[in-house]
């Protein structure tokens, strides 16, 4: 059967009454909280997260938020920055030793870690 003019018209109408405005909202809603909750949950391929940075949490988001990526709260370091950061924490270490500490180290034999 052939539906005519009338019948097209009725289903456009059944069409636009079913994708009214608040239906889209509602939809778009559902949207945003299921792209959202990926975004809270990814962890981007090569990136150390705070939760298992050996920095701590103030000095990785702290790194972050000059060399990494921020998504939602979460901070995340490349392992080369990770690298960086703990090679220049060692050397601050060994620079605030006092010289005298460094003599009896020297006697004793005992070497700093890491074989500097």
């Amino acid at each position: 059967m052939h539906r005519g003019r009338s019948g097209r018209d009725r289903a456009r109408k059944q069409l636009i009454l079913m994708f009214d405005s608040e239906s889209f909202e509602s939809l778009a809603r559902r949207v945003a909280e299921i792209v959202l909750d990926g975004l809270r949950t990814a962890e981007p391929a090569g990136w150390v997260p705070q939760e298992r940075s050996p920095l701590g949490r103030r000095r990785h988001i702290t790194l972050a938020r000059k060399e990494g990526r921020q998504i939602g709260r979460r901070y995340f370091l490349s392992q080369e920055s990770i690298d960086r950061a703990l090679a220049d924490l060692t050397v601050k270490s060994r620079a605030k030793r006092s010289p005298a500490a460094a003599e009896i180290d020297e006697a004793m034999g005992v070497r700093p870690v890491g074989g500097r």
